[in-house]
């Protein structure tokens, strides 16, 4: 009895293992409703969302791999042309970017160092807030975040900054009631968007702290950085290119089986309308010529790059002069043209700086 029970169960597992056309459609189908209804793309001009599962829906069935699968689900999700919403996988999540999160200090000709090394993300956890009592009252801190992915996890989340510094806002998608095919019921559905403020970091009561953050195009770039920079306390400098992927706005989504993705949930959105990341210098160097490149720039010499204004029509967002205002709909690309008062997001855009 107990061996029949035994080959039953495995018997069971195996069929539970194997993924049919059909479970791997459903998969895709769930994916595609939480990107429908959290992405800031999703009903934004230029992107039809039905029709990208319409389109993957053939592949998916005929898919004979989860690579196969995976390729397919790639395809609809690249209709919303967001590098930061992608298929993940787990030999990338468990590369050695996901351990580089504890703190190591030093001092080099003056000026603290802190480095990012492998160590237990639990424990970079509870002792993180411990590591801003360890860095001094004042002058200048560099933070060496490259390849870690798992950044805004090591670093404090407050430390006594020179000067109060507040980072960008997060705009996400909200939606309340059902939308039914009548447009009829009580209460109703809207859809709009709700901006949540950005992380404030107060100042020290004398002196205080600035920062260089010395990242790569595999670093995370945590809030910490983005809101120093704002404030002209910290500078943000880059071995490469960096762009907004790098900061944690997606939530990850469990497809099927060991299939993840990353799907983005905001944007980000600063007082003088723009959005997005750039560094304040990209150094086109790498490895210790970097680290020199970087302790050798003073923060008073570094100035965030001038911004270009680029319209933000995949993410139908407009803005007003002195409050954000935002309207969720199919057609928000023409009303905002028609309203001459309100005017586009601008994009911030990286001014290449190269150092001699």
């Amino acid at each position: 009895m107990v061996r029949r029970v035994v080959l039953l169960l495995t018997a069971l597992s195996c069929t539970c293992a194997a993924q049919t056309p059909y479970e791997r459609l459903a998969a895709a189908a769930k994916l595609w409703a939480y990107v429908k209804y959290c992405h800031p793309a999703a009903t934004a001009t230029g992107v039809d969302w039905d029709a990208a599962l319409a389109r993957a829906t053939p592949k998916i069935l005929d898919a004979k791999s989860d690579q196969e699968f995976a390729a397919a689900v790639s395809e609809m999700l690249a209709v919303l042309k967001d590098p930061m919403t992608r298929v993940v996988s787990m030999a990338e999540m468990s590369g050695g970017g996901w351990t580089r999160v504890k703190p190591a200090i030093t001092n080099e000709n003056g000026v603290t160092i802190v480095r990012l090394g492998p160590g237990n993300f639990q424990e970079a956890m509870q002792t993180r807030n411990s590591l801003a009592r360890q860095l001094p009252g004042e002058g200048t801190v560099l933070f060496d975040l490259r390849d870690s992915k798992v950044s805004q996890y090591g670093l404090p989340e407050s430390m006594p900054v020179a000067k109060e510094s507040i980072g960008p806002s997060e705009m996400m998608r909200v939606h309340s009631g059902y939308a039914n095919d009548s447009n009829t019921g009580s209460g109703g559905y809207a859809s709009y968007w709700e901006t949540h403020d950005g992380v404030r970091i107060r100042a020290a009561a004398s002196g205080g702290l600035q920062a260089v953050f010395l990242v790569n195009h595999e670093a995370a770039i945590p809030q910490l950085a983005l809101a120093m920079q704002n404030s002209g306390t910290g500078a943000i400098v880059s071995e490469d290119a960096i762009d907004e992927s790098q900061v944690d706005l997606s939530r990850p989504f469990a497809i099927l089986g060991q299939l993840r993705a990353g799907v983005r949930k905001a944007i980000l959105s600063y007082p003088d309308g723009t959005t997005g990341i750039s560094a304040n210098v990209v150094l086109h160097k790498t490895g210790d010529e970097a680290l020199k490149a970087a302790l050798r720039m003073p923060i008073s010499r570094i100035r965030l790059p001038s911004i270009a204004c680029s319209r933000l029509r995949e993410y139908g967002a407009c803005s007003n002069i002195s409050i954000l205002i935002v309207i969720c709909t199919e057609r928000i690309g023409t009303l905002c043209s028609r309203n001459s008062s309100r005017r586009w997001l601008t994009r911030r855009t990286p001014t290449i700086i190269t150092l001699p």
